[in-house]
């Protein structure tokens, strides 16, 4: 714990040696924690940080409804698997603020172009994660339930889905951050009511630096926090794997 706290106070003491080489647009840490209670205070920020709370959640559950199935199932059966992996790799390896275009046109510069895109994005990521966890998992135990007469179904209840929640919840974590960065982005550069990436142009429009470091900061906590409670579901639902 104490190291954690010698390397937040060096890149406190960093930071603020980076403020005296440009006092305006890189504010002093006390200036931004000191805007902080302002903006947590401000129901037009607290409207922004909502909304964009309900736009990742919203991205996040209709992700994880549609990987865990088509994981499970490309993870089980590998001529599948091997027939569609290309096209995992490409979405994967292809920047998701990249397609938000396309959902742009499909469904407008509502929330839902938004949302679906980072349900997207996450869905890949979560997709491969379970699958190649899948087809990691120890044959051994597999061929033994076979032998005993279990079927496809049985096997994913008994063994398979239960192999692969590390690898599940290495995806989680991942989905989740991609989500946040994707609706934060697409708030920033597509017009929409509220938002914090939306509050975050709006301050550096109107140079309020201080405001907009505050945003961020206000951002990456919640991503934190997020990816800290996912982390701590998988410590007590996948114990065994932390032994």
């Amino acid at each position: 714990m104490k190291y954690r706290i010698y390397v937040a106070l060096i890149l406190i003491t960093i930071w603020q040696l980076i403020h005296y080489l440009n006092t305006f647009l890189i504010p002093s840490p006390y200036a931004v924690i000191k805007v902080l209670p302002h903006l947590l205070s401000d129901p037009l920020v607290l409207v922004d940080i909502r909304s964009t709370l309900i736009r990742i959640i919203e991205a996040f559950i209709i992700s994880i409804c549609f990987a865990v199935p088509v994981g499970l199932i490309l993870g089980r059966f590998k001529k599948l698997y091997s027939s569609v992996s290309y096209i995992l790799d490409f979405f994967r390896s292809t920047p998701a603020t990249a397609i938000f275009p396309l959902f742009l046109i499909m469904f407008g510069v509502g929330d839902i172009a938004k949302v679906i895109s980072a349900a997207f994005a996450s869905f890949i990521i979560i997709t491969f994660n379970l699958a190649e966890g899948i087809r990691h998992i120890n044959k051994y135990k597999l061929l033994t339930l076979k032998v005993m007469g279990a079927n496809n179904m049985e096997m994913i209840q008994k063994v398979i889905f239960w192999e692969s929640l590390p690898h599940l919840f290495i995806g989680l974590r991942n989905g989740i951050s991609t989500s946040v960065i994707v609706i934060v982005v697409t708030e920033m550069f597509v017009g929409t009511v509220s938002g914090i990436g939306k509050q975050i142009v709006d301050y550096q429009i109107t140079y309020e630096i201080p405001s907009m470091y505050g945003m961020i900061f206000i951002i990456g906590t919640i991503g934190y926090l997020i990816n800290r409670s996912i982390m701590y579901l998988e410590k007590n639902i996948v114990h065994w794997h932390n032994k």
